[in-house]
């Protein structure tokens, strides 16, 4: 998929950094493909050995006969993607530190952050034993 703010340019792609990017050898093969309907990703940032989400969808766009893809990290090492649009990076999918998902705001993840609070949540929940039986759903 296509972030908003895409640049078309001349060079080869690095694999690396290029999530959406295509080489092309012939004269104005740079130019702006047509575009499919556009679809939704959350968008992640890594940082201090922390994954966290952008709490709100990002709009991506991809080519009229391109599949939906979108993209989170696996883990806190080498995570490159600027918007969760898109395929993963070459490197990033062999190395197992990105991963695709192939539906409308699909890649949703729970970070540490959530965790956290997911824990917090349920010792405040704790009760005792002796009401275990007569509160099943505490």
């Amino acid at each position: 998929g296509f972030a908003s703010g895409v640049d078309y340019g001349c060079g080869t792609c690095d694999p690396d950094l290029s999530f959406d990017c295509v080489d092309c050898n012939k004269s104005g093969c740079n130019q702006p493909t047509e575009l499919g309907d556009s679809f939704s990703c959350y968008n992640y940032n890594v940082a201090g050995g922390f994954i966290t989400r952008h709490p709100t969808l990002i709009t991506c766009r991809r080519s009229k006969d391109t599949d939906i893809t979108c993209n989170m990290p696996t883990s806190t090492a080498d995570y490159r993607s600027t918007s969760g649009c898109g395929p993963c990076g070459q490197s990033a999918k062999q190395m197992g530190t990105c991963v695709e998902c192939y539906s409308d705001s699909c890649n949703h993840q729970v970070t540490s952050q959530e965790r956290s609070q997911l824990s917090l949540r349920r010792s405040r929940r704790a009760v005792s034993a002796d009401c275990v039986d007569k509160c099943p759903y505490s």
